[in-house]
C-alpha cells in the first residue's frame, strides 16, 4: 500500500474556505460550445506551466517531484530472485508532460486525458535482498530508476457536492492513472553486494536487460500512486471553486 505525502497543509481549513474563482491562467470554456473538448484541451495545456510549482492560494502543492513512500519490486526468473523495496522515492517529471488530448463526457460525468513523459525520473533510497546466479544479493542506499518517452492514461468520474454555503462543488470519486511500457528504462542501485563494484556492475546490468520484466512490477505502484496524488490535487482545486464559477458551465 503507498503512503503519499502530500496535502495535509493545504487541506486542513477546507471547511472554512470562502468560495474562490478560477485562477486568471485558467480560462474559461463554453459548456456548450460546439469546440469545448477543444477549448478544454488547450486550458489544460496552458494551465499545465502554471500550477507544476504549486499554488497555496488553491492548495495545490507541488507536482514536481512528487514524494512515494514506498515501491516494491518482485523479481524471479530462473536462477534470480529478488526483492527490491524503493523509500522516499522522488518523481520527477511531470512538469515536462505534453497533453495529448483530453474528453469530456458531460452526461457520465467521466474525463479522460492521454498524456506523453519524455522521461520519468525516479530517485530512492532502495534496500534489496534475494539471489542472483547463486550468489546473494544484498544492498542498501541511492537507486536511480529512468523511464523514457512514457504514454499514460488517466480517467477519472465526478460527482457534485453540496456544502454549507448552499452551493454545488465537484468532487473526484474514483480515478486511474495507467502507464504503456516505456520504450526505454534504466536502473542504478549504488553499493551493491556491500560496494563490490564487479559485482554491482553486473547486476545493474542485469536488471537493464531484463527491464521489461522489472517494469510490470513498480509501473503499477508508480501509476497507483501519482494518479491519486493528481486526484487529491484536483479536488483541492475544486473543494474550493463552486460549480457556478467553473469554467466547464460558462454560459453561452
Amino acid at each position: 500500500m503507498q503512503r503519499i505525502i502530500v496535502l495535509a497543509a493545504f487541506t486542513s481549513c477546507w471547511l472554512f474556505a470562502q468560495p474562490l474563482k478560477l485562477p486568471e491562467y485558467i480560462k474559461p470554456c463554453r459548456r456548450y460550445a460546439p469546440d469545448v473538448q477543444e477549448c478544454i484541451l488547450k486550458t489544460v495545456r496552458a494551465t499545465i506551466p502554471h500550477v507544476v510549482n504549486g499554488d497555496p492560494k488553491y492548495r495545490v502543492p507541488p507536482l514536481d517531484p512528487v514524494l512515494i513512500d514506498r515501491l516494491e519490486i518482485n523479481q524471479g526468473s530462473g536462477s534470480v530472485g529478488m526483492s527490491i523495496i524503493a523509500h522516499d522515492a522522488f518523481l520527477r517529471g511531470v512538469r515536462n508532460v505534453d497533453v495529448l488530448n483530453v474528453t469530456h463526457n458531460f452526461e457520465k460525468r467521466v474525463v479522460d486525458f492521454d498524456w506523453f513523459f519524455p522521461e520519468v525520473r525516479i530517485d530512492c533510497i532502495y534496500n534489496v535482498t534475494g539471489r542472483a546466479l547463486l550468489l546473494p544479493i544484498e544492498g542498501y542506499g541511492n537507486g536511480t530508476i529512468i523511464l523514457g518517452k512514457v504514454r499514460a492514461h488517466y480517467t477519472y468520474h465526478w460527482d457534485t457536492t453540496k456544502k454549507k454555503d448552499a452551493k454545488d462543488y465537484y468532487l473526484i470519486n474514483s480515478a486511474k492513472l495507467t502507464f504503456d511500457l516505456p520504450e526505454k528504462m534504466s536502473i542504478n542501485l549504488e553499493n551493491l553486494f556491500h560496494g563490490n563494484k564487479l559485482l554491482g556492475d553486473n547486476m545493474n546490468r542485469f536488471m537493464n536487460e531484463n527491464w521489461k520484466e522489472i517494469i510490470k512490477d513498480v509501473g503499477p505502484g508508480m501509476a497507483d500512486a501519482l494518479g491519486e496524488y493528481i486526484r487529491q490535487v484536483l479536488n483541492n482545486i475544486y473543494s474550493l471553486v463552486p460549480v457556478e464559477n467553473s469554467f466547464i458551465f460558462d454560459k453561452v
